[in-house]
């Protein structure tokens, strides 16, 4: 701790931005992108199962996975780029896509995504609670409505941001810069920031996981008395893997998400930078240099809580990969019915491998 103090004093708050935006910034966010894409393809794939008796909390998984590839896409755009091109943000037309689309649109992703593990945690709450009415709840249709109204919702109240900055000339160079606006400087946008974006669509959001996180683990550990009178079924297994998941992820984003929205509260307020004693500020501007990485590693470890969780995830991912060993038996197990009919003509018995598909 005292070295990292000393390295941190010697390279400022600059120093640390750029290490956390372009070296590790770009790193984790490249890995969790590559992550996310392999999410969305095994997930859609075991979601085309006629076994599975309710698609939902897939669904969901897919969608956080859309959502925090956008997050990390718009994060290497808005925050990574200029900090490794410094002189980019004085062209017009990245300062203009910068202040209109990068900066809203990230914290459009970011929304979106919080709001969905929401959403999810919901899901697996009602599929432990009431299983009898998780078929007429979370209907295919009614899943992908509430999907969408999470999407809609997080666009809407993120619309103050496309009005929070523009972009200026500055001088007779032909340079620009960006500035807030006058919306942006006033005192209606801090509060925005503060109240409805820190504490309303971050904060709230926290509070509601937490509390559904602690009433899925008191109905598990009910579950699991009952589980050691009588064995459970395979549909119940596969429950409790989905269920174990989505804790993973949900006791990440309440871990990550806390230290982060914190520090970018008190930065977004610019705590401490008019006060006498600039030390404040410095403080404030090197935590947030390190928390910001929250987001980003909320938003690229989840594809690797589903592989060390679910097992049908982890079959899926390694047969997707090729990782699977190759052999006679595995080759005529793709081609069934003509194995069969070989086996047949010849009067003579051969062996196969069937691979089935089953429900998560």
């Amino acid at each position: 701790m005292p070295r990292l103090r000393q390295l941190t004093n010697y390279m400022g708050a600059a120093g640390l931005h750029w290490i956390c935006s372009v070296p590790i910034g770009i790193t984790i966010s490249l890995i969790g992108l590559i992550g996310n894409v392999i999410s969305v393809i095994i997930w859609f794939h075991l979601n085309q199962s006629k076994s599975r008796r309710n698609k939902s909390t897939a669904q969901y998984f897919i969608s956080l996975a859309f959502c925090d590839s956008a997050l990390l896409l718009f994060f290497l755009l808005h925050d990574s780029l200029p900090s490794l091109v410094s002189t980019i943000k004085s062209n017009y037309y990245y300062a203009a896509t910068w202040c209109w689309f990068l900066f809203p649109m990230f914290f459009f992703a970011l929304v979106c995504s919080i709001w969905v593990v929401v959403g999810v945690t919901i899901n697996r709450y009602i599929m432990i609670a009431f299983p009898t009415k998780v078929q007429i709840i979370y209907s295919d249709t009614r899943s992908k409505i509430g999907i969408f109204g999470i999407t809609l919702f997080a666009f809407l109240v993120n619309l103050p941001h496309f009005f929070t900055y523009h972009a200026v000339k500055d001088g007779e160079n032909g340079d620009y810069k960006i500035t807030h606006t006058e919306y942006g400087a006033s005192e209606a946008s801090t509060n925005y920031e503060f109240w409805a974006h820190c504490i309303a669509l971050v904060l709230g959001p926290w509070v509601v996981i937490a509390i559904l996180n602690g009433l899925i683990i008191k109905i598990l550990k009910n579950q699991m008395k009952k589980f050691t009178k009588e064995k459970p079924t395979k549909q119940m297994r596969q429950e409790q893997q989905m269920t174990r998941t989505l804790l993973f992820i949900t006791f990440s984003f309440l871990i990550l998400l806390a230290w982060q929205c914190v520090t970018q509260c008190f930065w977004m307020l610019g705590y401490g930078k008019g006060h006498a004693n600039q030390n404040i500020w410095t403080t404030v501007d090197k935590s947030f240099a390190f928390a910001k990485l929250g987001v980003i590693i909320n938003s690229s470890i989840n594809w690797i809580f589903y592989c060390f969780t679910c097992s049908l995830f982890r079959k899926e991912t390694r047969k997707f990969l090729g990782l699977r060993k190759s052999g006679n038996n595995h080759d005529r197990s793709s081609n069934f019915s003509s194995s069969i009919t070989k086996s047949s003509s010849l009067g003579k018995p051969e062996s196969c491998m069937i691979i089935a598909n089953t429900g998560v």
